[in-house]
């Protein structure tokens, strides 16, 4: 009898595996992927051939190569089904992303629109449509009462089906930016996650069941006033995993001078944690991972360290990756 043991629990274990599924879910800045043509409505002079930065077929394409090999390596021996982009200047830019370079072999597509933001950089989400189907998208819209003249980016809002798994309603974000000033800036910052909050506490009244991802550029830091709208209600429903409950120790996503910062995150609903046990479905290890691979950085110079490797410095063509790193997070569920 004990020699069949080992055997038993071999089997055992292949059992349970065989009725599991593992996801990975991402999120990238990719840092200005704009395309060829020129956009009368948007502000894009800068990345045209006869723009300041000289963008041309040789630099796009380069671009285009870089974001897919980093998303290969994000997505290393799992199943990468859903991934969330910043700074997505057209559909013609994610047409060739997922039909230009090997990401054909899967069966991608994506949701997005034309925001009004002025240089018209966008939200995306990629998706594998084998193994993610649409049930509702909805663009949110962000216009602030307290400044009409500011356009700033949509919220991507996608609820679909996780095969094998469960529902997720995922949000994809990139708040405004910190130009002009952290002080005069954080209100609007602050009135998107206001926003976002109003769409979360709806989901989670109607159904408290609801499963959460939340991701995006937020220019903010995980204990920035603005996340607080977003973490530090009475229900407490969501949970960051880029704060510092949650990762210790670890770099940021994105290098100002000699300063890391946290600006990329992922948060999702409580019910997503595995201590949750009554759930089917969960975040792996309660846990987000910034990718800082190797091919992503470059020597600091001037500020020491380390910091991301970019496509440009100034109007410099550097040929890099992105000013900001990815991150991802793993969903674990039992198949259903």
């Amino acid at each position: 009898m004990t020699k069949k043991l080992p055997l038993i629990l071999f089997f055992a274990i292949i059992f349970l595996y065989a009725q599991t599924q593992e996801y990975r879910i991402a999120f990238y800045n990719v840092e200005n992927l704009f395309d060829l043509q020129d956009n009368p409505n948007t502000n894009d002079d800068d990345f045209l051939p006869t723009g300041s930065h000289h963008w041309d077929s040789y630099k796009y394409h380069k671009k285009i190569k870089n974001i897919y090999k980093t998303l290969m390596a994000v997505k290393e021996f799992s199943t990468l089904p859903i991934i969330g982009l910043a700074e997505i200047e057209s559909e013609q830019a994610l047409n060739h992303l997922i039909y230009k370079t090997p990401l054909f072999k899967n069966n991608f597509s994506f949701i997005h629109h034309e925001s009004p933001d002025e240089r018209g950089i966008d939200a995306a989400l990629l998706y594998d449509k084998d193994l993610f189907n649409i049930i509702e998208t909805e663009f949110i819209n962000v216009s602030f009462p307290f400044d009409t003249t500011d356009k700033t980016r949509d919220i991507i809002y996608v609820k679909g089906h996780l095969k094998n798994c469960d529902t997720l309603n995922i949000f994809v974000n990139h708040w405004p930016s910190r130009y002009g000033g952290y002080m005069v800036t954080e209100p609007k910052r602050c009135y998107v996650a206001s926003l976002l909050k109003q769409k979360t506490d709806s989901l989670l009244n109607n159904t408290a069941s609801a499963k959460i991802i939340i991701m995006g550029d937020f220019n903010d830091e995980p204990e920035s006033e603005s996340i607080k709208i977003l973490t530090s209600s009475r229900s407490n429903n969501l949970i960051n995993l880029m704060g510092k409950d949650y990762m210790k120790g670890s770099i940021g996503t994105m290098k100002y001078r000699n300063n890391w910062f946290r600006f990329d995150q992922l948060l999702i609903s409580k019910n997503l944690l595995p201590s949750q046990k009554a759930n089917s479905i969960f975040v792996k290890g309660a846990k987000a991972t910034i990718c800082n691979f190797d091919f992503l950085m470059e020597e600091d110079k001037k500020y020491l360290g380390q910091k991301p490797f970019r496509t440009y410095r100034g109007p410099a063509f550097h040929g890099g990756f992105s000013d900001h790193l990815p991150i991802y997070l793993d969903i674990s569920c039992k198949k259903n």
